[in-house]
């Protein structure tokens, strides 16, 4: 298992700014919630690149805002609709996060539920970006 830092490190080798996005949120959401403290410095550290890619990103105009088009759902499994493949979404709180759009009809009602890697609802997903295929 990586530390901290040697995990940070590996992040920050990736050189498309689209890799370094998902390889950092990763970072992020694999010490702050499997129980593995991520120290002040290193969050700090983390949140500030984080920041510095998501304008890189934004000045490329690559995100796409949820109000002009959302993403294609075209995996199937035992999941009621169809799934998009992983995705880096930003939400109106600005946090970046890994994610998942769910879309169908159920009961006679359309539905397009966003989901984190843990599977918890997420309502305020403002706009999302492909994650190259190679990650």
């Amino acid at each position: 298992m990586l530390k901290p830092k040697e995990s940070l490190k590996q992040a920050e080798d990736f050189l498309n700014p689209e890799q370094k996005l998902y390889a950092l949120s990763i970072h992020l959401d694999s010490f702050t919630f499997d129980g593995r403290d991520l120290d002040n410095k290193t969050a700090i550290q983390v949140s500030k690149k984080i920041k510095s890619i998501t304008r890189e990103i934004e000045s490329r105009n690559a995100w796409s805002n949820t109000e002009d088009e959302m993403p294609i759902t075209f995996e199937t499994g035992h999941w009621d609709g169809e799934r998009s493949e992983k995705l880096v979404v930003r939400t109106e709180d600005h946090q970046t996060l890994v994610a998942r759009l769910y879309s169908g009809i159920l009961d006679g009602s359309e539905f397009e539920i966003w989901y984190d890697k843990d599977d918890s609802e997420i309502n305020n997903v403002k706009a999302w970006i492909h994650i190259p295929p190679y990650m």
